[in-house]
């Protein structure tokens, strides 16, 4: 029968892992797969104990009796009686005890039994950047950040963007009966208040259908990005080397990793994409990845031509990240 390596002990104490993030779905698997054994979520184990000690205790007794007659026409007489009794005693003192323990195996242990198996059969890859696709690697990052353009996707959701494009068409528009208003006064004629009524309203329309289309189109980003079921983060690890992580959000440990992931951290993962000069912040992307980097470039640019702004604000947008892998996560941690 396989020997489940869930019980095995290691042979030298290590420094325990906080883990940030692990998909206990490929650990289950991989380390089934390597052992070819089912995995152990708990063990029972009994204790039980009796114990008893008996003890014969015996005791010995005599009596005797003497007389002499006196009486006439009796003979003296004496005589003594012999008698013996034995009393046994027997004392039992039994004691006993049970104990029972349960044993539940965390997925940190199944982690770190899948590193060691990986090691050992020396499928473990310690260089990344020369990994081929498939390959399974581990690590360190110095850094770990959010993709830029996801980050901003975060702040702007639908609702801002809708609200955002509804006031800037108001303001526009004020801005056009303001001018008419100066206009009429610098003539010297009275503008018609049911005429200025009617305008406003149909700027009201133009605004409301201009804040519904943005809000569906920053909805279609948001698809496009797949904000909900997945994050992508850029980790640093050398000063020349970058890697990328699509992780997949429901197993992250915290429910604000953005906050978290802001540090040095190791990463076992299996390689997407081996080492690449070049990859755009929109490659992950259905739609958008069709954008090249040079036209992000200059879209986000944009942002960042107000110097007042950028004195205030870092208005910068990386729009690919050099020399990279592409790496799928199994877990990271500390």
């Amino acid at each position: 029968m396989a020997k489940n390596p869930s019980q095995e002990r290691p042979t030298q104490a290590q420094t325990p892992r906080t883990i940030v993030y692990q998909n206990a779905d490929f650990v289950s698997a991989m380390l089934q797969e390597m052992y070819q054994a089912g995995l152990l979520q708990s063990a029972e184990s009994d204790t039980a104990g009796k114990k008893t000690t008996t003890g014969n205790k015996q005791k010995k007794a005599s009596a005797g009796a003497g007389a002499e007659g006196s009486a006439p026409l009796l003979a003296k007489a004496t005589g003594r009686l012999d008698g013996e009794w034995v009393r046994q005693q027997t004392e039992a003192d039994e004691r006993s005890s049970a104990q029972r323990q349960k044993f539940v195996y965390s997925q940190a242990h199944y982690l770190d039994a899948v590193r060691r198996g990986l090691a050992e059969r020396g499928q473990l890859s310690t260089d990344a950047f020369a990994a081929s696709a498939g390959d399974i690697a581990e690590f360190t990052a110095v850094t770990v950040r959010p993709n830029e353009v996801n980050a901003l996707l975060d702040i702007a959701t639908p609702t801002l963007v809708r609200e955002v494009t509804r006031f800037a068409i108001r303001h526009s528009k004020r801005a056009e009966i303001q001018e008419a208003f100066d206009q009429a006064e610098a003539a010297g004629v009275d503008i018609d208040a049911g005429k200025i009524a009617a305008q406003r309203a149909i700027h009201e329309l133009t605004a409301s259908d201009a804040a519904t289309v943005a809000e569906a189109i920053a909805e279609a980003l948001h698809v496009d990005a797949r904000r909900t079921a997945t994050r992508e983060y850029h980790a640093t690890v050398t000063d020349d080397r970058n890697a990328v992580l699509i992780c997949d959000a429901a197993h992250f440990v915290t429910a604000d990793p953005d906050r978290l992931l802001d540090g040095q951290f190791t990463v076992l993962g299996k390689v997407i994409k081996p080492l690449t000069p070049s990859t755009p912040i929109l490659a992950n992307n259905k739609l958008l990845r069709r954008f090249q980097p040079e036209a992000v470039a200059d879209l986000l640019g944009t942002f960042g031509a107000d110097e007042a702004a950028a004195e205030y604000f870092d208005l910068s947008f990386d729009t690919e990240i050099t020399n990279a892998i592409t790496v799928m996560p199994i877990a990271i941690y500390i």
